[in-house]
């Protein structure tokens, strides 16, 4: 899997979205097609740092998804937005703009969270 931060190289095709499927409601995963001669590098080096990963504690692991995370929503841009996901977000707009007073403060969603515990 092509990995982010690191610099194009001309010799280097795009990777390919070779195709998604659903995971569960709504998430669909992603998988994607490398060329032939990066297809081992990758996943030699993806190997090596998952092993990384999970030698590291609980807590360390937590920290590194956070940043992980962070590093994503820093540039929303780059992460792909499914047509399914594009249909779903115009359904909910659709519905809020029919009724407004339907939606749900954060407040009354985490109170109803609190209480089920």
């Amino acid at each position: 899997m092509a990995t982010a931060g690191r610099t194009s190289q001309s010799s280097r095709p795009p990777a390919r979205i070779r195709s998604r499927r659903l995971l569960t409601a709504g998430v669909m995963r992603t998988e994607v097609t490398l060329a032939a001669g990066e297809r081992g590098a990758e996943n030699a080096a993806m190997s090596t740092v998952l092993k990384d990963v999970l030698s590291l504690g609980a807590a360390e692991r937590l920290q590194l998804l956070e940043e992980i995370w962070d590093s994503l929503t820093a540039t929303p841009e780059a992460i792909p937005v499914t047509d399914a996901q594009r249909k779903e977000l115009a359904r909910r707009r659709r519905a809020h703009s029919r009724d407004p007073r339907a939606a749900k403060s954060w407040e009354e969603v985490r109170a109803k969270l609190v209480h089920r515990r």
